[in-house]
């Protein structure tokens, strides 16, 4: 084969790779994390300083039957309670929606 066909080939098949996975439609590390986020402050109890650190989406599926994705996530959520700084760390399974103002948590 010519060279320079192999590198167009092989350019285009990396710019196909490229735009593929630009196009995926699954929520990010910051989707996630305000989702999570919007949950909190939902339950209205969490202290005013309470932030969701180190997320680390494991793996997301898409839904069956909607625009779902169950994902298995890992967080730490830090807050301030009778002025002492605590931090816990989760690892959860979560699905989120996608709707008009961005990614929900849905049970």
């Amino acid at each position: 084969m010519n060279p320079s066909r192999l590198i167009q080939l092989s350019c285009f098949s990396s710019l196909c790779v490229i735009a593929l996975a630009g196009c995926s439609d699954e929520p990010s590390s910051s989707d996630v994390k305000s989702a999570i986020e919007e949950q909190i402050s939902a339950f209205g109890m969490a202290p005013k300083d309470t932030r969701v650190h180190d997320l680390k989406i494991l793996d997301c599926i898409a839904g069956e039957n909607d625009p779902s994705y169950i994902c298995n996530v890992e967080f730490g959520i830090s807050a301030s309670y009778g002025g002492q700084p605590e931090t816990e760390t989760f690892a959860d399974t979560i699905r989120l929606i996608k709707g008009s103002e961005g990614w929900h948590i849905r049970h």
